[in-house]
């Protein structure tokens, strides 16, 4: 039988983690193994684990963050391969029996992804690969997973790991966006499966996810410093096919617009304008190299001007029936 541990750091969330627990306890084929590692929780989250027994393993630890609760998890696990699950998040009962099967069907393979459905406040729920437009097939062999990671679709949550790649790859680091960082670092030059098959049911409610975006919200500087050294560091070190380069490319410029705009906004101008001049330096895209070059011909004003460009397409978008999430 395959052996999956299942890791789910929680924080402050007793009202809901149970949800996360019980789905993995309603797997049609077992978890070897699930921790639950307590980041310091100051609420009921106590009380709300224990009515598990040992049918949970749970850790506890100073509040420290997300990263170090997994790494803790990862460390304590004595299962095979890993899975990951945040305390907002569910799996469909058949999660595991499909991992299972993409080991068994790949045993050369030490990274197995699937597809996930974003639930939001209407309890719809959107297929991820749908929206980016992207196809899979049952259990699909890919030999460079770079483009699928790039493109958004490799959340944490979605991935089954062999313990043995995780401690190689040298776990996740305690910043903005390590799901990011950690995936990027995981995919470069090694194959995955992709199953089109959505096996987790991803939280975007805005009650559990308020906080989180209020505190990106409140150091911008920060946030797409973190992305744009992300970026840069992965395009200098992995060794990327033309298309992984345009697309690597694409998404720093993106974000080194945005640092540039937060560095303007904040008063640094010099910084700013630095940005902006790498942005068109490295944009593939002509829009992206436009936008760029409009605060540095015209300051401020260029800026304005993006900006009620960017609120028209969104307008546009949304007429239309656009419906993207959040990708870097």
């Amino acid at each position: 039988m395959i052996d999956i541990g299942i890791i789910i750091p929680t924080f402050n969330r007793a009202s809901i983690v149970s949800e996360s627990i019980e789905s993995v306890l309603a797997q049609s084929h077992a978890a070897r193994e699930i921790i639950v590692v307590d980041d310091g929780s100051t609420d009921d989250t106590s009380a709300a684990l224990a009515r598990y027994g040992n049918r949970i393993r749970v850790i506890r630890q100073p509040h420290a963050g997300t990263s170090e609760a997994r790494n803790n998890g990862i460390r304590a696990a004595t299962s095979t391969w890993i899975a990951f699950l945040d305390d907002d998040d569910t799996f469909t009962p058949d999660r595991l029996e499909h991992a299972a099967k993409a080991i068994q069907c790949h045993p050369d393979v030490n990274v197995h992804m699937s597809n996930l459905a974003i639930v939001t406040d209407s309890s719809k729920e959107d297929d991820l690969f749908k929206v980016r437009h992207l196809h899979a097939t049952e259990i699909m062999r890919v030999p460079r997973p770079i483009a699928w990671c790039l493109q958004g679709c490799a959340f944490v949550q979605t991935l089954v790991i062999q313990r043995k790649a995780l401690l190689d790859t040298g776990l996740f680091r305690e910043m903005f966006y390590e799901d990011l960082d950690f995936v990027l670092r995981l995919c470069s030059n090694v194959p995955w499966t992709v199953d089109h098959h959505p096996s987790v049911r991803l939280s975007r409610r805005t009650r559990q996810t308020l906080n989180l975006s209020a505190f990106w919200q409140s150091r911008p500087i920060e946030n797409f410093e973190t992305l744009v050294n992300i970026f840069r560091s992965f395009r200098d070190t992995a060794q990327l096919n033309p298309t992984e380069k345009k697309l690597v490319d694409n998404s720093m410029a993106a974000n080194l617009y945005e640092l540039g705009r937060v560095y303007y906004l904040d008063g640094q101008v010099e910084r700013a304008l630095a940005c902006f001049k790498e942005c068109a330096d490295t944009a593939p895209r002509f829009k992206t190299r436009l936008k760029s070059w409009c605060p540095r011909m015209i300051g401020k004003y260029g800026l304005r001007l993006v900006d009620r460009s960017a609120t028209v397409e969104r307008y546009f978008r949304m007429a239309f029936g656009a419906n993207e999430y959040y990708r870097p």
